[in-house]
Parts: C-alpha cells; sequence; structure tokens
C-alpha cells in the first residue's frame, strides 16, 4: 500500500497522517477549482452524441477507443450513459475525435447498421450536438439510461 496518497485514502481505507493529508489536499483543489468556475467534470449527453454519432457513421468502439487513448470499456460505459457526468478531459479527447471523424465513413458496415438499429442518428441530425433536446427531421425516441436520464 502506498502512503501519503488519494488512492490509499479512498480505496485502501487507510487514514494515516499522510493519506489523510493528502485527500485534504484534494478536496481543497476541488473547491478551489470550483470558487475559479473551472470544472472537471461535464455532463455526459454531447461525449455520448458524439460518440453514437461516429458509431453510426461506421466507426467501431476499439477504433475509437485506439484513437482517444480512452479504453474501450470506458467508451462503451459513455455510450451507455451509465455515469451522467464525464471527464473534461475525455469529453475534449471525444470533441476532437469527432471534429476529425463526423463527415468521414468508417469502415464498419455492420458496426453502422447496429448504430441505426439502436435509433442513434447521424452528427448531420444535430443543431447543437451538446444542448438539442431531440435531432431535426428525426422519428428520435429518447431511451432512457439506467438512471432513468
Amino acid at each position: 500500500m502506498r502512503h501519503g496518497t488519494l488512492t490509499g485514502y479512498k480505496k485502501l481505507g487507510c487514514r494515516c497522517e499522510a493519506c489523510t493529508k493528502a485527500n485534504n489536499r484534494h478536496a481543497n483543489r476541488w473547491r478551489l477549482d470550483r470558487y475559479r468556475g473551472i470544472e472537471r467534470m461535464t455532463p455526459v449527453q454531447g461525449s455520448q452524441r458524439r460518440l453514437q454519432a461516429l458509431c453510426y457513421m461506421g466507426w467501431t468502439c476499439q477504433t475509437l477507443a485506439e484513437r482517444t487513448g480512452i479504453s474501450r470499456g470506458r467508451l462503451q460505459h459513455i455510450l451507455a450513459g451509465v455515469n451522467p457526468q464525464v471527464w473534461v478531459s475525455t469529453a475534449d479527447k471525444i470533441a476532437a475525435l469527432y471534429d476529425e471523424l463526423a463527415m468521414i465513413p468508417g469502415p464498419s458496415r455492420r458496426g453502422a447498421q447496429a448504430a441505426k438499429a439502436k435509433g442513434w442518428v447521424s452528427c448531420m441530425a444535430w443543431d447543437d450536438i451538446d444542448t438539442d433536446r431531440a435531432p431535426n427531421g428525426y422519428g428520435y425516441k429518447h431511451r432512457p439510461n439506467r438512471r432513468g436520464n
């Protein structure tokens, strides 16, 4: 067990002085960032829609994971909307990849068909992919995630 780390405090339950100080530093940094208006988390919706649109275009989760450096499992969690928020750094990686690949057809025809069967839509369906309630001109049915959102 590593002493003096946030992991030691949070995951391993160590309450030594060094681990407690690491936890306090972390909490203070979060509070200070919030006070300064710096957010570390952002709603998952924009990232989820971007990934869905890329899958609709024929890009596979494996390819997207390799190109972003985010694990395939994590991308699948984002696609499923398991958590209501993602790290800003993760959202930025997904947005950059989306900007690069949005108009380029992907190699997987089967993946594109699966995305269409799930009711996902292309990038052209959104005026503002982050904030629109529904895509334009589509019979879009919102499917709630596990939390009912």
